[in-house]
């Protein structure tokens, strides 16, 4: 619109500026020449409509060579702020892939601890399972020497039911043995 302004701007320009310097006459009846060419025969009115139709078509062209400006200052403004807003999100962009990244690191870092927690998890797991089992042949074995001890002593009670004669009972073998297996096992 702003080229197009020009042109038609400077067209009547030379139009009108050339119509003047050709056609110098006083008479009544204007003759109208131009590049020696006689283009036609004028009176006073023809000649101001003619003016005021050159001077609207010069406006013309100053109002659209007037808001080509406008328009082109605005084109630029816009494309002003769209490079700054780009600028912006690229370096928004860039601070949510920094962010994302660390996220990412912090992330690998918590299933590479996870991962270690659950390794000492499953040792710790072996291990009380390990006691557990121990426990239970601990308890198994004190069982075995409760009743190898209740089977001593009945025997013994019926041999002195049997001899007649109360012997004092002396601490067996497997009494100590139990004591000692107790001891082991609180400790």
């Amino acid at each position: 619109m702003l080229l197009l302004g020009l042109l038609l701007l400077m067209a009547t320009g030379a139009f009108t500026l050339l119509l003047i310097s050709e056609n110098r006459t006083g008479t009544p009846d204007y003759t109208v020449t131009m590049f020696d060419q006689d283009i036609g025969t004028m009176n006073s009115v023809q000649v101001f409509l003619a003016g005021i139709a050159l001077a609207l078509v010069f406006a013309f062209s100053v109002w659209m060579t007037t808001v080509g400006g406008v328009h082109a200052r605005h084109r630029m403004a816009e494309l002003r702020d769209a490079r700054a807003q780009a600028k912006h999100a690229s370096a928004e962009a860039r601070e949510a892939t920094a962010r994302l990244n660390r996220t990412e690191a912090e992330r690998d870092a918590m299933h590479t601890r996870l991962a270690e927690n659950d390794e000492a998890a499953k040792e710790a797991a072996r291990e009380a399972r390990a006691e557990a089992r121990q426990a239970r042949a601990a308890e198994k074995a004190e069982r075995k020497v409760e009743r190898k001890a209740e089977a001593h002593k009945a025997r013994s009670a019926r041999k002195a039911a049997a001899g007649g004669t109360a012997t004092e009972a002396k601490p067996s073998r497997t009494a100590e043995m139990r004591a000692r297996f107790r001891h082991l096992i609180r400790h």
